[in-house]
């Protein structure tokens, strides 16, 4: 039997021979080279030139190999290096089947002259030669071409397989249902699909079977099927494989893969039947005087089954499915490699571990850029993304840079522009840092820029971060499926998602800057959301009640650029709006002073509650602060344009020119409302929904803006109907312009609607619409045309997609806009100065002082229009008829005044000295300069022009400068004569105020305005009386000093 001490031994020596043999396989490591135009396959590969060196032709005895024949045979060791040079290509398959160890790979790199601009190709792609006319149809070569092939392209660049319809999509007629057509494999999914659609387009068609057919079955899912069958008598197309959502009425498919269907520039046809490729060049030229190359191989760089190999410096293009695969690979390294122009995706990493992909670039996959799937511990750092799920006709896809149950991952630095779908997906134990994401959600809906779902982890923490990420136009698509409704999201915490860090991003321009859908224990702080189309931040619960729980939202930046939707949304299928804490939150309201909406949504209804700044402060987000330097009017009345286009607006003329409907709603003139005179009180129908009351006629023209205005109460808090300008009859009643909810209460309240015809009509009108069986009350409706103001110009936000601090100039230098640089200032309301310091992946926002649509009082008028512009006066009611509401007048029934500078009863246009300090105006010349005492120089508005605390008659009674804070008299010391001295003089002077022998000056009463004493110090309350000439009296006397 072994003792211990043997069995130690043993141990040694055999660790003693690992390192050894890894010693000498590192030191026995060989270079091999790889030379297209003048390697020779049956030499060493050992040398990068032909030898002798100097050589020529057959004089030339070693070298480099020509193809990668010898490479794909394998026999490599750990160290050994494969150099491809530069400047050249190989239409082959890079197959990788021997493993180095850690920290000594096998390795691919490139070698050679001019490679950062000419690295190795390996290309998935066949040049395709020999062209003729097709005898059929004009325009169109045919070339023999065996085999399958996925894609096409001519002089570099994709051209799309021919389709129909030519652009955009066919709509399915009718839902398939749930059950199965015969023949159709069912899927294991719980989601019912089908087999086959209903479509009276293709009547007439007779060669569909064979065709492929794309099917938007979902916002999220285009699904690839092939045609099997098709009934002619019913327009009905059948595939094989049940697809995994349902078949829906008014969803889009298009087809592709015919001959008849090749019938525009810029499209191919294969048959591969007969082993022809046809083409029609977007010129219309002969493919002879190109370059065409086909993908026929499904890789073009493939490794599995190894460990610890590297690539780097090589381009991988053209090929049918995947530029680069890794499958079940330990240690991988790519580095500086670019993939492009793949048919499925770029790189594909599955069942891997231990691996990088950096500084590459990724760009023109038709699907997915960067799959790590089933892969733990990768690393995806410093890479660009482009271009992927975007070419072609719409293909489904799910991310740039795509996460799949892959734990303990570090995306990190990469960039990402333009995407089909999500921009980066991820899953538990990832960390996504300073990634900077451009223009994703292109061609599928219900996405984000950042995405996950806690489907495959319920009831987890994913213990995720989410981290100083720029997220910049996150678009959604629409298009084949009904409704035209984008749902795009900068950040999006999908179902049961759980326990993730959301912090220091930027996102600018969705429809949803963050969204958490059935979402709990995450933590959202110091996020800047900017300009999001709907809502900066979602909330949305519809699967339990409390599947959003325990959220925190603290110290973000929430700058809406809209009118339309209140920044924030709460929705819920359930009675709760216990979603988050929220704290310190700061809010922009310069478009509006709500920054929530919360919806319950129980079965059959909707109930609304918004809230304003000041409540949702009181009741959620104690510590918010609100942005608010000023606020923006929607629109500035257009000089040029018509009068009030509402007919009767006043109800002066009782209910002329107002018509409702049904029946058995009313309408009714009331005499004195309280708001201004007569109203109409209108009640719905009790039983017939789409009660409306209606307008006369009125005349839109398409693109102009108007502004709806009226006053209006109801019945009970929180009452909402709908203010509509639709078409009128004859027509289909479709709205053209306005559709908006508007909420009251039981006491008035003054509304202004803003808004742009999307229709000429001459024949539209304005409605509202109450809800069964409620009244609401209105008076002063009034529609006038307006310059509708642009909220996307009222801010900018400076954005550094760096990693260190960097000082940035204004966005507008170099614009038509260059002069507002000097009249940004920032969320704190202090002048912006260029160039401004932004910290790495930051951001800062600056707001445009200059704006003509300021509204100081935020009234939602704009300064230009409003008759009070520093007193809010929404209704703008002007009794006298001067200009001045009667809110900031201050003689509201007197036309001829309306200041009182002083507040002493006199107007300004009949007072002799406006601000009362006792210099007459027409000598308070505003120069700035002293004159004398009859030209002061001061302004006649102000009593005490240089802000000393004196007024300006005091300082010139006195002999001090008016003008200047740094020269004022001193008071309240009872020098009455002002001579520097307080003595017997001072006090006759004082008596005989006091006994009415004197008539005292303002500059006598300053002086003598001692009393009462605190603290042994004068503290004047603005009278002069017996209280202060005894105290005057202990001075004089000795008695007391100050």
């Amino acid at each position: 039997m072994m003792n211990k001490t043997n069995l130690q031994c043993c141990l040694i020596i055999l660790l003693l021979l690992a390192v050894a043999d890894n010693i000498m396989n590192v030191a026995f490591a060989k270079d091999y080279y790889v030379d297209a135009a003048l390697g020779n396959d049956a030499w060493s590969g050992n040398f990068s030139d032909p030898q002798p060196t100097g050589c020529f032709g057959a004089a030339c005895t070693d070298g480099a190999w020509q193809s990668l024949s010898n490479v794909k045979q394998g026999g490599f060791l750990a160290g050994d290096n494969v150099f491809l040079r530069c400047g050249q290509m190989w239409r082959d398959t890079l197959s990788v089947l021997d493993s180095g160890v850690v920290n000594t790979p096998v390795s691919f790199s490139s070698y050679g002259s001019g490679c950062a601009l000419s690295p190795p190709v390996v290309s998935g792609s066949n040049l395709i030669q020999n062209w003729s006319a097709d005898t059929n149809q004009t325009n169109v070569y045919v070339a023999d071409v065996s085999g399958a092939i996925s894609q096409v392209f001519v002089d570099g660049q994709y051209l799309k397989i021919a389709q129909y319809p030519n652009t955009g999509y066919l709509l399915i007629d009718a839902d398939s249902g749930t059950v199965l057509s015969p023949g159709c494999i069912e899927q294991t999914s719980v989601r019912p699909g089908n087999c086959f659609l209903q479509d009276a387009d293709l009547s007439g068609q007779t060669d569909l079977i064979g065709s492929g057919v794309h099917i938007r079955t979902i916002n999220w899912r285009i699904e690839d099927r092939n045609v099997v069958n098709f009934d002619s008598q019913t327009n009905t197309l059948f595939w094989d494989v049940e697809t995994s959502y349902e078949i829906k009425t008014g969803y889009g498919y298009y087809l592709d893969n015919k001959r008849w269907m090749l019938d525009v520039p810029g499209e191919w046809y294969h048959d591969s039947v007969l082993g022809k490729l046809y083409l029609w060049l977007p010129d219309g030229s002969n493919p002879e005087q190109h370059v065409v190359e086909a993908s026929v191989r499904s890789n073009a760089f493939i490794a599995q089954n190894v460990s610890n190999i590297s690539v780097s410096n090589i381009s991988f293009s053209q090929a049918s499915d995947n530029g680069v695969y890794l499958s079940s690979v330990t240690g991988f390294l790519l580095d500086s490699i670019i993939v492009s122009d793949s048919g499925d995706g770029g790189v594909y990493a599955g069942v891997n571990s231990l691996g990088l992909v950096q500084n590459s670039l990724v760009q023109r996959s038709v699907r997915d850029g960067i799959t790590v799937s089933y892969s733990p511990g990768v690393s995806v750092l410093n890479n660009q993304v482009i271009d992927s799920g975007t070419v072609g006709s719409p293909k489904n896809s799910i991310a740039a840079i795509r996460s799949r149950a892959s734990d303990n991952l570090t995306i990190q630095g990469n960039q990402i522009t333009n995407a089909g779908y999500i921009g980066i997906s991820f899953g538990r134990d990832v960390v996504i840092k300073n990634n900077i994401i451009r223009n994703v959600c292109l061609v599928l809906n219900d996405c984000g820029a950042l995405y996950t779902s806690g489907r495959a982890y319920p009831s987890q923490l994913y213990n995720s971060t989410i981290d100083s990420n720029i997220i910049i136009d996150v678009i959604g698509n629409a298009e084949g499926r009904p409704g035209g409704q984008t749902l795009a999201m900068g950040i999006y915490l999908d179902d049961q998602s759980s326990g993730i860090t959301v912090t220091n991003n930027t996102v600018v321009n969705a429809d949803r800057g963050i969204e958490l859908h059935n979402s709990n224990n995450d933590r959202v702080s110091n996020n800047t959301l900017f300009n999001s189309r709907f809502y900066e931040l979602s909330m949305n619960e519809d699967t339990a009640a409390g599947d959003i729980s325990a959220n925190t939202i603290n110290n973000n930046i929430i700058f809406p650029l809209t009118y339309q939707e209140d920044p924030i949304r709460l929705r819920s299928r359930f009675d709760n709006n216990n979603f988050a804490s929220y704290d310190n939150n700061r809010y922009s309201l310069i478009h509006s002073n709500f920054v929530a909406t919360e919806r319950y949504v129980p079965a059959g209804g909707v109930l609304t509650t918004r809230y304003d700044f000041s409540a949702w402060q009181g009741q959620f987000d104690n510590n918010a602060k609100a942005i608010a330097p000023f606020s923006l009017a929607q629109g500035l009345l257009d000089p040029g344009a018509p009068n009030n286009f509402i007919n009767n607006s006043d109800f002066t003329t009782g209910t002329v020119g107002w018509v409702f409907w049904p029946p058995n709603s009313s309408l009714v003139l009331q005499a004195d409302c309280g708001w201004d005179g007569a109203c109409i009180s209108y009640r719905a129908s009790i039983d017939i929904l789409g009660s409306l009351l209606v307008s006369n006629p009125l005349s839109l023209v398409q693109g102009k803006s108007y502004v709806v205005e009226f006053a209006a109460r109801g019945e009970f808090n929180n009452q909402f109907f709908n203010a509509i300008v639709r078409r009128s009859e004859p027509g289909n009643f479709e709205t053209v312009g306005l559709n908006k909810p508007v909420v009251i209460d039981t006491q008035w309240s003054h509304h202004r609607l803003t808004f742009t015809a999307t229709k000429a009509l001459a024949t539209a009108r304005l409605e509202f619409n109450p809800l069964l069986g409620e009244a609401v009350e209105f008076d002063d409706i009034r529609m006038f045309e307006v310059l509708e103001n642009d909220p996307s110009d009222d801010a900018r936000i400076v954005i550094n997609e760096s990693s260190v601090s960097q000082s940035l100039p204004c966005p507008d230098v170099g614009t038509l806009e260059e002069p507002r640089c000097g009249e940004y200032i920032d969320i704190n309301s202090m002048p912006v100065t260029w160039p401004t310091t932004v910290p790495a992946f930051g951001s800062k926002i600056i707001i445009w002082a200059g704006n003509p649509y300021q509204d100081s009082d935020f009234d939602t008028l704009a300064d230009l229009d409003d008759n009070c512009p520093s007193v809010s006066n929404s209704p703008q009611k002007d009794l006298d008829q001067d200009n001045y509401g009667d809110a900031c007048d201050a003689f509201p029934s007197d036309p001829t005044e309306w200041l009182d500078t002083d507040n002493d009863g006199i107007g300004n246009n009949a007072d002799l000295d406006d601000d009362g300090d006792g210099l007459l105006d027409i000598n308070e010349t505003n120069t700035g300069v002293y004159s004398s005492p009859v030209d002061t120089g001061t302004n006649p508005l102000v009593a005490d022009t240089d802000g000393d605390g004196v007024n300006d008659g005091l300082e010139v009674a006195a002999g001090t400068d008016p003008l200047n804070n740094a020269s004022f008299p001193v008071l309240n010391d009872g020098d009455a004569n002002n001579n520097g001295q307080v003595n017997v003089a001072d006090l006759v002077i004082a008596m005989q105020i006091l006994t009415g022998q004197k008539v005292a000056t303002p500059l006598e009463l300053a002086h003598l305005d001692v009393g009462p004493l605190v603290g042994g110090i004068p503290s004047p309350d603005g009278l002069y009386n017996l209280g202060d000439y005894l105290v005057l009296l202990r001075k004089v006397t000795g008695m007391i000093s100050f």
